[in-house]
């Protein structure tokens, strides 16, 4: 069996705590390099500067994301959503957007500064 996914253990200890999805969010420990796309992606105004395989790796860090030409199938927690790998290194506007909604709805987002 494999190890549970940050989304997965972030809902596990929401609920043995009893506490809001934003304070699990912040519980939970993501390295430099995701909490960094983390922050790009809810920064304001929207950053054109996220690579698609920073993007990725978080995903896959945070929940579940199959391939297949060049289409990413992501779960995350009771969101599915399908992307089009961009065509060139960095993600548009519009998959910025969807993510900040997904990991929103996740309880993840950028520490407020």
């Amino acid at each position: 069996m494999s190890d549970p996914t940050i989304g997965e253990r972030l809902k596990a200890e929401r609920e043995r705590r009893g506490i809001s999805t934003q304070k699990a969010a912040d519980d939970m420990h993501l390295d430099a390099h995701h909490r960094a796309t983390v922050e790009k992606i809810f920064r304001h105004p929207v950053s054109h500067n996220i690579q698609w395989h920073d993007v990725v790796s978080l995903l896959e860090h945070v929940g579940t994301v199959s391939e297949h030409d060049g289409r990413y199938k992501v779960e995350l927690g009771p969101e599915t959503q399908t992307f089009d790998a961009p065509r060139r290194h960095d993600v548009d506007e519009q998959q910025v957007i969807d993510l900040r909604r997904m990991l929103k709805n996740a309880g993840i987002t950028a520490k407020p500064t």
